[in-house]
């Protein structure tokens, strides 16, 4: 009886240190789940107001801005809910309805972003951005450079620019010198990057406004939009004025 006892002691000791074994698997952070997905990363830091049309293709809820032309995707929940309904309602289940969001721009798939939505409203259970004010489009325009870094363009001096959609290139002149670059854009957020130009000797006048095109387009980190006139706005204001042509 007693080597009975002594062998299923010996059993017991060998299945707890089994169990409190250290363990070959790496350890779980905390709030992490097995093939769970991370929160994809916000491309704004802040949340923009932002004016377009909601409309559902599939299984799909997509947000294209009106100012910007940029389609979304973005989840249907308590925020989106009013939206959604007004968008239930209508008569033509192809169309959309106009309406404002206040939301992050978050990375997506396919080269569709996403939205994650803090408040929405219906402006209009028309599916056209025509009930918002009617604005040229910042992409495949030509913006003709009215004032830089606050001080007027020179009588005479034509300064451009144009951003392609199609190959993310922000082109153009600085009055004197044609330049090409690269740009981001993420609703109403512009950054565009460092430029290359040609290097033709500028009149004078013309040479400072050269200086301050490039520095506008250096410290902008976004723009607005009302009707044909371009702004480009850095942290103090607006940095350059451009008008459509």
């Amino acid at each position: 009886m007693t080597a009975r006892r002594l062998i299923c002691a010996a059993l017991v000791a060998l299945l707890c240190a089994c169990a409190e074994a250290p363990s070959d698997e790496p350890p779980v952070e905390a709030g992490e789940e097995d093939g769970a997905a991370g929160t994809p990363a916000a491309l704004t830091a802040e949340p923009l107001v932002l004016r377009g049309i909601y409309s559902v293709v599939g299984p799909r809820s997509l947000f294209t801005d009106c100012a910007s032309g940029v389609s979304y995707t973005l989840a249907r929940d308590g925020a989106t809910t009013p939206v959604h309904d007004a968008f239930l309602l209508r008569a033509d289940p192809d169309g959309g309805v106009l309406a404002s969001m206040e939301a992050v721009v978050r990375a997506g798939s396919a080269g569709v972003d996403s939205l994650e939505v803090i408040s929405a409203d219906v402006v209009s259970m028309e599916s056209s951005c025509d009930q918002a004010p009617i604005h040229q489009p910042l992409e495949e325009t030509e913006w003709v450079l009215v004032t830089a870094l606050g001080q007027p363009v020179p009588d005479g001096v034509v300064a451009t620019l144009r951003l392609d959609r199609q190959t993310g290139e922000a082109a153009g002149s600085t009055g004197c010198n044609n330049f090409v670059g690269s740009y981001e854009l993420v609703g109403t957020r512009l950054q565009i990057g460092a430029v290359a130009f040609t290097r033709m000797a500028c009149p004078r006048g013309v040479d400072q406004l050269e200086i301050d095109v490039l520095e506008a387009f250096r410290i902008a980190g976004s723009f607005t939009i009302d009707g044909d006139q371009l702004s480009l706005v850095g942290d103090r204001g607006v940095v350059a004025g451009y008008v459509a042509r």
